[in-house]
């Protein structure tokens, strides 16, 4: 039986195609049943397009199924607005290997904006102890816990949502980055110290970050 490498060609390219448009991704529909949850950015890079075809944005987000923590990243091309950290992505995975997914949507954090740098905010506290320190980040919803030991090795990382009930901050929804999950709540009262510089007084260990 002859093949017409001219047909063999148009599959070829009509397969390179379809998988260049879905980020060389395979379809879930080959993996058992799915569902759909939301996730949320916590790290944008620019990197060349497609073929280096100008720039596109490689947003890395992180997902909660149960009490397991996912991490992965994903392409924002010119299909989607331009994204920033604490955004929201809206994905789905196979129910059998939540680590199995596909990013269907974006759409921007809908609680307050605070802390932001292009506002002049402050977004960054630090507060010292034995050997490292403390970080905490605000942006965009998103809080960002960070404790440092020595040379400035990470200790532990944990993502978590950002609320603000008067003049205290609420972190909630903890993610952390070795991929477990606690549902505990971290509670920071906003001042200012005598020289009128912001700070956040951690209400359970006393603990105020400058």
């Amino acid at each position: 039986m002859k093949v017409n490498p001219w047909a063999l060609g148009i599959i070829f390219l009509g397969a390179f195609i379809y998988f260049a448009w879905n980020n060389f991704e395979m379809p879930l529909i080959f993996g058992g049943e799915t569902t759909e949850i939301d996730g949320k950015i916590i790290n944008i890079k620019t990197v060349p397009g497609l073929m280096g075809q100008g720039f596109v944005q490689k947003a890395t987000f992180i997902y909660r199924v149960g009490k397991i923590s996912y991490i992965d990243n994903t392409t924002v091309d010119n299909r989607n607005e331009i994204q920033r950290v604490g955004n929201k992505v809206r994905l789905v995975f196979r129910k059998n290997r939540p680590k199995k997914n596909k990013v269907i949507g974006f759409y921007a954090n809908k609680s307050f904006y605070i802390y932001e740098k292009e506002k002049g905010g402050k977004n960054r506290f630090y507060s010292k102890k034995e050997s490292g320190y403390y970080q905490v980040d605000l942006i965009n919803g998103l809080s960002i816990y960070t404790e440092y030991g020595y040379n400035g090795k990470i200790i532990q990382k944990i993502y978590g949502d950002l609320y603000k009930r008067n003049d205290t901050l609420i972190f909630k929804n903890f993610i952390i980055d070795t991929l477990a999950s606690i549902d505990i709540e971290m509670k920071f009262l906003e001042s200012k110290d005598s020289t009128y510089n912001k700070t956040l007084t951690n209400l359970k260990t006393g603990i105020i970050l400058k």
